[in-house]
């Protein structure tokens, strides 16, 4: 008796000291999960306070006598959006092994550099500030279009938001939720879809014969979005794969597949003859709505 009793309290001492552990490792986990959201937050934070230098910066740049050159222009935006990426490396993400080779990671950064600056040029575009008139003098002046107008308002609020938004989920190592994907699926389709419109307008539009050095500046925006966008499908290849076994019918007995894929053909095909006529296009000055 006396034997037994001594194994049930050895027992009961080890499922205690079990119990216990398990405990403090739940705990650290919290601990280290509520230290790693605060690291994530006070990043954000840095990532915002740079973001807004572009303000003064570009108010520094419109008293400069070498912006009424358009090259000049080009060379200055091109090397202090290049120059924002060492800057949050070495300030805010050097000792952040996981993230620091995360290319994407430097090109939202750059990019939300870049919004509150887009943000600056459409408060210029409406007259409510004087910092950004060199650029469009010497930059990019089909920015002046209200197409022009709401793509830089577009960017400096939402798109300014979901880069803060994927940045985060970046630092929380959340890359692969559906609430990443979504926000960066509606990112690419965003920017891409304002895109096409705002290059093409300006290389075909009447204001193509004003196109300057500037204009090159949008290629990383046509280009980044779209191989971001294959990136992400690749990740998720498995869940489409998985999801496209569940679909046992044909696509001529999918009716609503059907319908969407008729009135996205015609959305597309509706919005390039909007795009057109609202450009001014020379080979359609025949056409009866050229002069509405």
């Amino acid at each position: 008796m006396y034997r037994s009793k001594k194994k049930n309290s050895k027992i009961s001492n080890h499922t205690i000291n079990d119990i216990n552990s398990q405990s403090n490792l739940t705990n650290n986990k919290i601990e280290m999960q509520s230290i790693e959201s605060v690291s994530a937050i006070r990043i954000i934070i840095g990532i915002i306070g740079v973001s807004l230098l572009s303000i003064p910066i570009c108010y520094i740049l419109s008293y400069m006598k070498q912006m009424k050159n358009s090259l000049n222009v080009f060379l200055y935006s091109a090397i202090i959006c290049i120059s924002v990426a060492p800057l949050i490396y070495f300030l805010l993400i050097k000792h952040l092994l996981y993230i620091k080779k995360e290319i994407y990671f430097y090109i939202f950064t750059i990019f939300s550099f870049t919004a509150i600056a887009d943000l600056l040029l459409a408060l210029t575009i409406d007259n409510y500030s004087s910092a950004f008139h060199f650029y469009l003098n010497e930059g990019e002046v089909y920015l002046k279009t209200s197409h022009g107008l709401y793509i830089n308002y577009w960017d400096g609020t939402i798109h300014y938001t979901l880069y803060l938004i994927m940045l985060y989920c970046m630092l929380k190592q959340k890359i692969e939720t559906k609430f990443f994907r979504f926000l960066s699926l509606f990112w690419c389709g965003s920017i891409i879809n304002s895109l096409i419109v705002l290059l093409g307008g300006a290389a075909i539009g009447q204001y193509g014969i004003h196109i300057k050095p500037s204009y090159l500046l949008n290629i990383p925006y046509a280009i980044f979005p779209i191989s971001f966008m294959v990136r992400q499908f690749n990740l998720r290849s498995n869940f489409i794969q998985q999801e496209r076994k569940k679909i046992n019918k044909s696509l001529i007995y999918r009716y609503w597949d059907i319908f969407f894929i008729i009135y996205m053909l015609f959305a597309i095909i509706f919005a390039i003859f909007r795009v057109l006529h609202a450009l001014k296009v020379i080979m359609l000055y025949k056409s009866i709505y050229y002069n509405y």
